[in-house]
């Protein structure tokens, strides 16, 4: 889709991902967020996230599921599940 756009991949998931996190946090300000920081990062989202948790120490971390079902979470893996397991503060898993 890029390619056809005349945009380069890194520059439209940049795009995006800047979109997503703006609708995020006007979602997370009108439920009454006040403290709300967010960021967009490179790498495997699971040790980018333990990364960045570590660094920052949040009291929360919230993240979704990917809803594969209880096998294939076992069998490929999980950001999810990784958090959980390994995160340095509490993890709030939503669908």
């Amino acid at each position: 889709m890029a390619k056809s756009l005349g945009i380069a991949q890194g520059d439209l998931l940049e795009r995006f991902s800047g979109e997503i996190l703006v609708r995020a946090t006007a979602a997370a300000r009108a439920a009454g967020a006040t403290q709300i920081e967010t960021s967009d990062c490179i790498g495997e989202a699971a040790e980018t996230l333990l990364d960045v948790a570590r660094r920052d120490k949040p009291d929360l971390l919230v993240v979704g599921r990917r809803g594969r079902g209880r096998v294939a979470g076992l069998v490929l893996g999980s950001v999810s599940q990784k958090l959980a397991a390994s995160a340095p503060c509490a993890v709030l898993i939503v669908p």
